[in-house]
């Protein structure tokens, strides 16, 4: 009897131990990427950046990990996740040693680590049975969790039910020459800063930011890249594709992909101009207005080669601000944002260059 019992609880303690191991590791991974997601904002997109906001957007990030932990408490075997539990700081290439290395005193911090364990803790996480027969009355329960920002991001992979959220509206842009109207016209601050999205309130402030908006119109029968104008284009489209206003909505469906016998949307990519009719101009003002606040990705098309058809050179990233119609036109104000989509696809190669405006939050295994 004792040895049936002793073999008994020897199989409990088991199951307990990796039903614990498993939640607590959960709760590990569901804290790491909400904390790197406080840490996607559009303070990455400007040229100063104040350690004390810094300090504030690394405490936001520590607290909501925390936060997410404390939704787990009512799971006795997950151990108390805590502050210093969370580790917040820049995951750096090394070339000279081929590792990657951390920065904690960095002020764009892009990585978060959580670490829980019951070690020199009190609780009933990894409390066992017949502890008193056994001598052993509980378990260690120890996982890390890491999740990451990346930035070299090659193009965008669509997956069942999952959109590419990309508008298939080109954004002009020049790589020889600065032209206003056109996406780096925003860098270079040609355009005005006068609006500023509150995203505690979701509402749009009348105040600057430090990010330039960059005003553009779609206009009906447009085929060229104009600057100042979104030139409406098909992406991976087909006979049973969804509308241009759909697409602007939903993205870019992962059955568009499929039909186009293409697995990945890569740049640079040579694309048609869609010219648009009254009423796709109606539907994209619906739209439009119904994404006030949003974020969409848009492919930058090049001014500069359209002797050779249209070439869109790559993606960049914007919330849409304003939204005006005029008679056979509509007015759009967009400003640059970051934005983190699991579509995105990450390149291998460390000589790539960074994509200042897309992201891609996941975890390190």
């Amino acid at each position: 009897m004792v040895t049936v019992g002793l073999c008994a609880a020897v199989a409990i303690n088991r199951c307990l131990m990796s039903n614990a191991w498993s939640d607590t590791r959960n709760c590990a991974d569901a804290a790491a990427l909400a904390g790197c997601r406080q840490l996607l904002n559009d303070d990455l997109l400007r040229d100063r950046r104040e350690r004390i906001n810094a300090e504030w957007q690394t405490n936001n990030c520590r607290n909501t990990a925390v936060e997410i932990g404390r939704l787990y408490q009512s799971n006795r075997s997950i151990p108390h996740l805590r502050s210093e539990n969370v580790k917040v700081y820049q995951r750096q290439w090394n070339s000279d040693r081929e590792v990657y290395i951390p920065l904690t005193d960095s002020l764009y911090p892009d990585t978060v680590e959580v670490c829980l364990s019951n070690r020199n803790t009190a609780g009933p996480s990894g409390k066992l049975v017949s502890g008193t027969i056994s001598g052993i009355g509980r378990g260690t329960v120890s996982c890390k969790a890491i999740a990451t920002m990346y930035d070299r991001i090659s193009g965008f992979n669509s997956g069942p039910d999952v959109s590419i959220p990309m508008a298939p509206l080109a954004i002009p842009e020049s790589a020889d020459q600065s032209v206003a109207g056109t996406w780096s016209s925003t860098d270079d601050q040609d355009c005005d800063d006068e609006y500023w999205w509150d995203e505690q309130s979701n509402e749009l402030r009348y105040e600057a930011d430090g990010i330039a908006e960059l005003s553009v119109s779609i206009r009906r029968g447009s085929t060229i890249v104009v600057p100042g104008e979104l030139l409406p284009v098909e992406i991976c489209s087909s006979d049973l594709s969804s509308s241009i206003a759909d697409r602007v909505l939903h993205g870019i469906a992962h059955e568009d992909l499929s039909k186009a016998g293409s697995d990945q949307l890569s740049f640079p990519r040579s694309e048609v101009p869609y010219e648009l009719s009254d009423d796709d101009l109606n539907e994209l003002d619906d739209s439009f207005h119904s994404l006030i606040g949003a974020k969409r990705l848009f492919p930058l098309a090049d001014l500069d080669s359209q002797a050779n058809g249209l070439v869109l050179t790559g993606f960049v990233a914007a919330r849409i601000l304003v939204v005006e119609r005029a008679d056979d036109e509509i007015r759009v104000l967009l400003q640059p944002t970051v934005l983190s989509t699991p579509t995105a696809v990450v390149s291998q190669d460390q000589n790539a260059q960074p994509n200042r405006y897309v992201r891609r939050i996941a975890l390190l295994r």
